[in-house]
């Protein structure tokens, strides 16, 4: 595993059971509960909603989002 991985991975840990955004590779962005993520940075979101535009958001639900997608990852 990289160094930067292993960062990553840990700051991860700090943010499992917290609501947070994540934005990926595509500019989809997602809110939701951290559930849990794997050594490989891939994360789960728990009561997901994703934003379509400024005053629109669409239930997600559980959603996984690939550790290569990730772009951002911040706390709400």
């Amino acid at each position: 595993m990289s160094e930067f991985l292993a960062q990553q991975t840990h700051a991860f840990a700090a943010y499992v059971g917290r609501q947070v955004a994540v934005v990926t590779d595509t500019g989809a962005h997602f809110t939701g509960t951290l559930l849990s993520y794997d050594l490989y940075g891939n994360l789960v979101l728990d009561g997901a909603a994703q934003r379509l535009s400024s005053t629109e958001l669409a239930p997600a639900g559980v959603t996984t989002i690939q550790a290569s997608r990730v772009q951002f990852v911040g706390l709400l």
